[in-house]
């Protein structure tokens, strides 16, 4: 087991450079890592973003994998969160799979009832990935994203928490 846990600015240089090495394969990671500003990631990675946090898994005291977990802060949606921005090192299932079913477990903890994630619909590793571990089909939504003059379909999967109590 890698040693997993949440970023704090300390982390903010490793969380870059892991973003900056190529690992990611799809227009939106790219596009994520060109528009969000040093100063806003350090922001998410302060003690102030409660219902905002980056996950990292390290190897060696190197950071290889990291998820964010976007918890809804609205009145009667608390008990939701979303999974975004999954970068892993040389696309390392198995420290991914550690990294996600920690989140799954720091969810439960939280009173996290349901974690929701999109994919791209061409991401087909992805999909197969996430169903294995536990992840369901929630829809397909065309033109999900937009960068620049190209629309992105995608699919959004759900993992109910709450029912998975023996599995993970």
């Amino acid at each position: 087991m890698n040693n997993i846990r949440l970023l704090n600015q300390d982390d903010l240089e490793s969380y870059i450079e892991l973003m900056s090495n190529g690992y990611h394969s799809y227009d939106w990671d790219r596009y994520y890592l060109e528009h969000v500003s040093k100063d806003r990631l350090n922001k998410i990675l302060s003690q102030d973003t409660k219902f905002w946090n980056i996950f990292g898994a390290f190897e060696k005291d190197q950071l290889v994998a990291t998820c964010t977990l976007k918890q809804m802060n609205y009145v009667g949606k608390n008990h939701k969160a979303v999974l975004e921005n999954n970068f892993v090192k040389d696309n390392d299932e198995i420290v991914n799979r550690e990294l996600i079913n920690y989140i799954i477990h720091y969810a439960r903890e939280h009173q996290i009832e349901m974690l929701m994630t999109t994919i791209a619909s061409n991401n087909i590793s992805a999909k197969v990935f996430f169903s294995s571990i536990g992840f369901e089909n929630l829809a397909f939504e065309k033109n999900a994203s937009k960068i620049g003059d190209e629309y992105f379909d995608e699919n959004w999967l759900i993992y109910y928490v709450s029912d998975s109590l023996d599995s993970n």
